[in-house]
């Protein structure tokens, strides 16, 4: 029994598992950031799209190796890539909202010489 004893104190850190509900929630918030930027017929820039790949990509990956993780560190490193995410999710919604409202009214007008470039949209 003594020995059994000192064994689970030798077992080292907590880790979290992969299954933890606090795992899965910071996976769907990178997927819902992923759903955002990946949309079809968005007109986000690549650059925006870029930035949020980065940081979904680092929630991801740190989902991925959870059970290698200690739980303090997941829950603090959860924390800040939460906050990340959720600032970066509204600043592409609002983006995507300024480009909308930006080419409302605009439409493609034949340039004369087989082009087109966008142009205000006759009445």
């Amino acid at each position: 029994m003594a020995g059994a004893d000192a064994n689970d104190e030798d077992a080292g850190p907590e880790m979290i598992g992969e299954n933890d509900p606090r795992v899965k929630k910071l996976q769907e918030l990178a997927w819902s950031l992923q759903s955002v930027t990946n949309r079809p017929g968005n007109r986000l820039p690549e650059d925006a799209k870029r930035a949020a790949y980065r940081i979904t990509t680092r929630a991801i990956a740190l989902c991925t190796n959870a059970e290698y993780v200690e739980v303090e560190d997941f829950v603090k490193r959860a924390k800040s890539l939460t906050k990340e995410i959720e600032d970066k999710k509204k600043d592409m919604q609002e983006l995507e909202e300024s480009i909308k409202t930006d080419l409302s009214g605009k439409c493609f007008r034949s340039t004369g010489n087989g082009g087109y470039t966008v142009g205000p949209r006759s009445t």
